[in-house]
């Protein structure tokens, strides 16, 4: 097995294993441990949602500078982390000033502000935490095998979670010490990658190995690549600030164990994207677009049907969890999960048009996509709360999918001429109906009845992929099951 590959399946198997773990810890862990407390889980989310948003802003494109530009350098690779030291220690300082400043400005943007403010000081903590762990990663992913960085994201920093977690169930330490430990967890992790990296890294603070121009386009590329990180990651945040702003931490915490069970319909389109990106990198620069449209209609075709099959599972067995917290409060994670399930459907069968787009002359187009869904994104959900309230967020969120796929499938075909649907679409998108009505159909919960619709959702499946595979993959992989070998022979 070639380099490459070897690394991306490490990747993917990094990827999926690490979505299992973050499932078990805020889908099972954090609603037990906080059942009566919900409100110190919603500040916890709170914390990380601001930190996740706040962290790219400080670092501004310069950690994305070491993961793109460093590889190319080997003379001057020292020099280059130089230069970007020096850069985010200047935008650190002015940063981490701004978040000492103004506390109660910044706490203000939630209901529960004086919650907010008690614990502000190790809230500041676990932003320098998150940033230098998010350093580390980069440098690890430049010079080193990407799988490493990205099993210490995935595994060590989750299962790391998952102990302190447990230790919460069983010991009850107090909000501080937790908060503390769970902090504790990023620094060790950070530890663990800079032994990794001090192991063949040496820093150099002299940057006049660069000449002006140089440093310019270091600039520059920093820049675009800093803005397009911030708005992605606060399209994935800016909600959570908003539920804590319009209806408080308990809420926070509820929105956010809907999120995480929802993470799971994500599951399939992270691994279609994995696995495209470098072809279809290639495939751009051989400017092959009959070829690129023949990915772009099976990630389309692969997407959906996985997308649609696991949000089916989850509609069914979700009752079962829901009735094992015993706390009223959690249903509306089901409709949430629903709304947000049905957008992330329509932007799996869109296909990889933003990976087509960003491998090609037009890539600066997503990060104009992402600040104008970032922005439709907001507005919405400050529009749909008042009528909607919790589920408005959720609403917000589907409605602002579909309208960004509609977009970057019209800019796709009006640039390349290619789309990503075909006649298979007309049975998958039948099946995805008949499996979500099996779903959603009102029985009594039990676990006789949940088993009976997973067994019909099984079986309506296996029935499709006999007669209506969307891909000769699927059939090919399940003619090697010894149950399933003659059925799909």
């Amino acid at each position: 097995m070639g380099k490459i590959r070897k690394q991306s399946v490490l990747n993917l198997i990094g990827l999926q294993l690490g979505q299992v773990i973050g499932l078990v810890n805020k889908g099972i862990l954090f609603p037990l441990i906080f059942i009566d407390t919900k409100e110190y889980w919603g500040l916890i989310e709170l914390y990380y949602g601001y930190s996740m948003m706040i962290v790219p802003l400080i670092q501004f494109g310069n950690t994305r500078i070491i993961t793109r530009l460093l590889p190319r350098f080997t003379t001057k690779a020292e020099a280059l982390l130089g230069f970007v030291f020096k850069r985010m220690t200047l935008n650190a300082i002015l940063g981490f000033g701004l978040l000492l400043i103004f506390p109660q400005e910044i706490a203000n943007f939630t209901k529960d502000s004086d919650l907010f403010l008690s614990y502000y000081h190790l809230f500041v903590i676990m932003i320098g935490a998150v940033f230098m762990f998010d350093l580390g990663q980069s440098i690890a992913t430049a010079r080193h095998q990407s799988h490493i960085p990205l099993w210490v994201n995935n595994i060590t920093l989750r299962l790391s979670s998952t102990a302190v977690l447990l230790s919460q169930y069983f010991y009850g330490f107090s909000m501080p010490v937790f908060l503390s430990v769970m902090i504790g967890v990023y620094v060790l992790n950070f530890g663990i990658l800079l032994f990794y990296i001090l192991r063949k890294e040496k820093v150099e603070l002299n940057t006049d190995v660069f000449a002006k121009e140089e440093k310019r386009e270091f600039v520059k590329f920093g820049r675009v690549i800093g803005l397009t990180n911030v708005s992605s990651t606060a399209q994935s945040q800016i909600m959570t600030a908003i539920v804590g702003g319009a209806f408080g931490l308990e809420i926070v915490a509820i929105f956010a164990f809907a999120k995480n069970i929802y993470s799971v319909v994500e599951m399939p389109g992270r691994a279609v994207m994995n696995a495209t990106t470098s072809t279809v990198s290639m495939m751009m620069g051989n400017h092959e677009m009959d070829k690129v449209e023949g990915v772009y209609k099976k990630s389309s075709l692969s997407q959906f049907f996985l997308g649609v099959f696991i949000l089916s599972l989850i509609l069914v067995n979700i009752d079962i969890l829901l009735n094992f917290f015993k706390d009223d409060s959690y249903y509306i994670a089901k409709t949430l999960i629903l709304i947000m399930g049905l957008g992330k459907l329509f932007d799996y069968i869109s296909g990889v048009n933003a990976n087509i787009i960003s491998n090609s002359d037009f890539y600066q187009f997503n990060l104009y996509f992402g600040i104008g869904n970032l922005v439709f994104q907001i507005a919405l959900a400050y529009f749909l709360i008042d009528e909607y309230g919790l589920v408005g967020i959720a609403l917000a969120l589907a409605m602002t999918l579909v309208l960004s796929n509609v977009v970057r499938s019209v800019f796709v075909y009006m640039k390349f001429k290619i789309h990503g649907f075909e006649k298979r679409h007309v049975p998958l998108l039948l099946f995805g109906a008949v499996i979500l009505a099996i779903a959603l159909v009102p029985f009594p919960i039990t676990y006789t009845t949940t088993i009976l619709k997973d067994v019909v959702i099984l079986i309506a499946t296996l029935l499709y992929l006999k007669f209506f595979s969307p891909l000769q993959e699927f059939s090919v992989m399940l003619q090697k099951l010894p149950l399933l070998g003659k059925l799909f022979n």
